[in-house]
């Protein structure tokens, strides 16, 4: 580690570039500016971004030519992936807020950190609109224009306001429901939930006791880490969203103003995400049993047959798979399987216990449906599929009845 005295030159120096930089973002802020979009339409970036970022690193560079730089926009222009080594490495998002910036709102600023052997010892956000330099060095504590700030002693979550994370609800992929699970549970729980639109500016509003927590996922390590150093020396506690080690290159951030609060939020996810996935199971089941339902109406249908399996259980082919493994009906009739065989993995699978296993096991596989002798084994476990899906499905219950008769009395 750096000698304390290296690290104070490196703190004046970044802070006098920071204030440096802030004239140029009060120039943006209220002038004509070019904006761009990155990769979706709501991710912006402006000409002063890049204007303030070759600043910082210009200047920090000549001064400190051994120092390496992961900034937002150098790295997204190369699309290279930050690794943070041991070497002195400044840490800088030149916009953080950049939507709120295009728009004229105040919640927008500079972030600047240095880490050392991957620890976190310097931390700068400068909010130029509103005059608002938040500092930190490590084991000096955190200052707001100089003067000592602090966490609120709060730690009850029913009493915080909490500060979260809103974009990531735009985007459609699978895990949306958690999001919307957590965001429900923070609404029911919490005394209010705000979102300024800005990562640095929230884990300053913690440190300073604006608000006593914060919890975002889906953010960069230049969103996070000069606002993680501040809120740890202003008293407040960071930890992961579910891992046992915070990783600033990964950052799942949980910021409070106490560890009480931090590990009541990180049990409140866990408790919130396994209540989804129950949801989610049961959705799925229940859309697997219908789809299965249509799937073998319609090819009976077609076929006008009986679902059946041929005498010769040597199968040359398998072209239908229906998976029951969210059901407690299982057997597996595969190529080279005798039937005392298949009647064993009925038995051995139809324990709920065992769906995990079962389910690697491709569970249910029957033939092309040619027009051969049934065996017992199948026309079991098809009886018992249509009995579930009789009482489960809200549609066709009529033909499914039928069906079921036809195919297990005969």
């Amino acid at each position: 580690m750096s000698s304390e005295l290296n690290i104070k030159n490196y703190f004046e120096y970044a802070k006098s570039l920071t204030l440096k930089a802030g004239e140029i973002f009060k120039c943006g802020f209220e002038g004509d500016k070019i904006v761009e979009t990155k990769e979706y339409d709501w991710d912006l970036v402006t000409d002063y971004d890049k204007k303030i970022e070759d600043l910082l690193i210009k200047n920090l560079k000549e001064k400190f030519p051994d120092h390496e730089f992961i900034g937002e926009e150098t790295m997204v222009g190369t699309k290279e992936t930050p690794v943070l080594t041991d070497k002195p490495t400044w840490i800088i998002d030149p916009i953080d807020g950049t939507v709120n910036y295009t728009n004229g709102n105040p919640n927008t600023c500079i972030s600047v950190a240095l880490a050392i052997r991957k620890e976190l010892v310097i931390g700068i956000i400068y909010n130029p609109i509103v005059s608002e330099l938040y500092t930190a060095i490590k084991g000096q504590g955190a200052f707001l224009n100089d003067k000592p700030i602090k966490t609120t002693c709060n730690t009850e979550l029913k009493k915080s306001i909490m500060e979260v994370e809103l974009v990531s609800l735009r985007s459609r992929a699978r895990d949306r429901d958690i999001r919307l699970g957590r965001l429900e549970a923070y609404f029911n729980i919490t005394r209010g939930v705000r979102y300024l639109g800005s990562a640095a500016m929230g884990l300053a509003y913690v440190a300073k006791g604006a608000v006593d927590c914060l919890q975002m996922d889906f953010l960069q390590s230049w969103d996070v880490a000069a606002g993680v150093l501040i809120v740890r020396e202003a008293g407040g506690t960071v930890i992961a969203t579910k891992e046992d080690e915070y990783n600033v290159m990964k950052p799942r951030t949980i910021a409070a103003a106490n560890e009480t609060l931090a590990m009541e939020i990180k049990q409140l996810i866990v408790d919130t995400d396994l209540k989804t996935m129950r949801k989610r199971l049961t959705k799925t089941s229940m859309r697997r049993k219908v789809q299965c339902v249509k799937k073998l109406l319609k090819h009976c249908e077609l076929k006008q047959c009986q679902l059946q399996v041929p005498r010769d259980t040597r199968l040359s082919r398998a072209s239908t798979c229906v998976s029951c493994s969210d059901w407690n009906i299982t057997c597996q009739i595969a190529i080279g399987m005798r039937k005392k065989r298949a009647e064993g993995w009925s038995r051995k699978y139809s324990d709920s216990q065992n769906l995990g296993v079962a389910k690697k096991k491709k569970i249910l596989l029957i033939n092309d449906l040619a027009l051969l002798n049934k065996s017992q084994t199948i026309s079991i476990v098809i009886k018992k599929l249509f009995q579930d899906l009789l009482s489960q499905t809200d549609s066709n219950h009529s033909q499914v009845g039928a069906i079921t008769n036809f195919y297990t009395d005969k």
